[in-house]
C-alpha cells in the first residue's frame, strides 16, 4: 500500500492459490489443490471512486485480465475483461453497472461455455439488463453448441422483453429467434429453422427428434405485452425413443409401435397447434400431429416454474386409414369424432412432474365411436 502527498493511494496484492481448490461450475471449470495458480490485484484509490488497474488470474486453462472503474464503496461501475479465458471460454467481456447492479453485458470472442447452475427461486424477480452476443461457439454440453451466435437480448424486471438472435445449430442449420416490441405496445414472436432436431441437439435438450422445418409465430396485446399467443407449425419430422411417446404407446397397448419408435422411429408429416405463453406457463391448444402410422392430439398446460404438466388428448394408430374413413361426408365425422379423432383411438392423460409424467389411458375409448368419446371421455 502506498500513499504520497500529491499522488492517490495505491494498493497492490499478490496471492499464490496453489493450495486452494477453485470451482466455477457455471463456466465448466475447476482447479484442484496443489495445482499452480496465482492472483494479482492493483487498485488506485481516489475520493469517491477508484480505478481497478489490474485483476489478474493465472492457472491451468485460466488467463483473466480485468480492469475498469469502481464507484463509491468499491462497487463496480465499468469493467473490461480481456482476455477472459476460463476453461473453454475464450472471450472479451465488457460490463456496465448502475449502483453495483449489472445493467449491460457485451460478450465477444471465440467461445462461451456457460450453464446457469444457480438454484431456482420462483419468487425472485429478474433484474433489468441488456445482453449483446457475438460468439463463435456457444457450448450447451460436452459436444453440443450453437455457432456464430449474434444478437441482442433485453430484460426488464418482469422478464425478457426483446430478443433479436441468430445462430447456426451445431454449425449446420441456421435458427432465428425474435421477440420484438411494436410501436403500438404489442410484441411479435418469430422462431424459424429448417431442422428442429438439430436445434434440440445443439441446445442439449434431446437427440430423439430428427429433422423438421419449424415455424413459430405469435404476438401479444398492448394490455398484456408479456403474454404471447400464437401458432406452431412443424413439417416432416421423425421421433425415435422419445420417452413420453414410448410410455403412451405401451400404456395404450398398440402392438408394434414401440418397436418402430425404438428402431428407425416414427415419421410425422406435420404438427400444428396454438399456444399461450406467459413466461412461466405454456398452454397447448388443439395440437395435432399425424404420419402414415400414427396420429396424436394434445391439449393442456405445462408449468415450467413448477416443472409440472397436465396434458390430455387422443392417440390414433393407422391414421392414414382413419383419415380415409373421416373423409366420408357426415358418416365419417360421426364415426371418427371429427378433426383430431379417429376410428380406432385411445384417450389419455399425462400429469405430474415433467421428468416423470404419470400417463393413463382410457381403454373404453377403443370401442366408443368418436362423438360418444368426446362427450363421455373428453367432455
Amino acid at each position: 500500500y502506498e500513499k504520497g502527498f500529491t499522488t492517490p493511494a495505491a494498493l497492490q496484492l499478490t496471492a499464490d492459490m496453489t493450495q486452494t481448490a477453485l470451482n466455477l461450475p457455471m463456466l465448466n471449470w475447476e482447479k484442484a489443490e496443489q495445482v499452480p495458480a496465482s492472483a494479482k490485484l492493483a487498485l488506485v484509490l481516489e475520493k469517491g471512486a477508484a480505478q481497478l488497474k489490474q485483476l489478474a488470474l493465472q492457472g491451468p486453462q485460466l488467463d483473466v485480465q480485468v480492469s475498469g472503474a469502481l464507484a463509491t464503496g468499491l462497487q463496480p461501475k465499468s469493467l473490461t475483461c480481456k482476455p477472459c479465458i476460463i476453461g473453454r471460454n475464450d472471450l472479451r467481456a465488457k460490463l456496465d453497472f448502475i449502483d453495483g447492479t449489472l445493467t449491460e453485458l457485451a460478450l465477444t470472442g471465440a467461445a462461451l461455455d456457460y450453464h446457469d447452475t444457480s438454484p431456482k427461486q420462483p419468487d425472485a424477480k429478474p433484474k433489468a439488463m441488456r445482453l449483446k452476443l457475438d460468439i463463435g461457439k456457444f457450448y450447451q454440453g460436452d459436444d453440443r453448441f450453437f455457432a456464430n451466435v449474434r444478437g441482442t437480448l433485453r430484460r426488464d424486471v418482469i422478464g425478457w422483453d426483446m430478443i433479436d438472435l441468430k445462430a447456426v445449430a451445431e454449425g449446420r442449420v441456421p435458427v432465428t429467434v425474435s421477440l420484438l416490441p411494436q410501436t403500438n405496445g404489442t410484441r411479435k414472436l418469430s422462431i424459424t429453422t429448417d431442422d428442429f432436431g438439430d436445434v434440440l441437439r445443439a441446445a442439449d435438450v434431446t437427440d430423439q427428434v430428427h429433422e423438421g422445418k419449424l415455424t413459430i409465430t405469435g404476438s401479444s396485446t398492448a394490455a398484456e405485452p408479456y403474454r404471447i399467443m400464437g401458432k406452431v407449425d412443424l413439417r416432416n419430422y421423425r421421433v425415435r425413443k422419445l420417452p413420453f411417446l414410448a410410455v403412451l404407446l405401451n400404456a395404450a397397448s398398440f402392438t408394434g409401435f414401440a418397436d418402430m419408435l425404438g428402431g428407425q422411429g416414427l415419421n410425422f408429416d406435420r404438427l400444428e397447434g396454438g399456444f399461450d405463453w406467459n413466461g412461466q406457463k405454456l398452454g397447448l391448444d388443439d395440437w395435432r400431429t399425424a404420419g402414415g402410422a400414427l396420429g396424436l392430439n394434445i391439449e393442456g398446460e405445462i408449468d415450467f416454474a413448477a416443472s409440472r404438466a397436465d396434458l390430455r388428448g387422443t392417440v390414433v394408430p393407422f391414421s392414414f386409414f382413419n383419415s380415409i374413413v373421416g373423409t366420408i361426408p357426415l358418416v365419417g365425422d360421426i364415426i371418427t369424432g371429427g378433426k383430431g379423432g379417429g376410428l380406432v383411438a385411445a384417450t389419455y392423460q399425462a400429469k405430474g412432474p415433467l421428468e416423470k409424467l404419470d400417463v393413463t389411458v382410457n381403454p373404453v375409448s377403443f370401442l366408443a365411436p368418436g362423438i360418444l368419446r368426446r362427450i363421455f371421455f373428453q367432455g
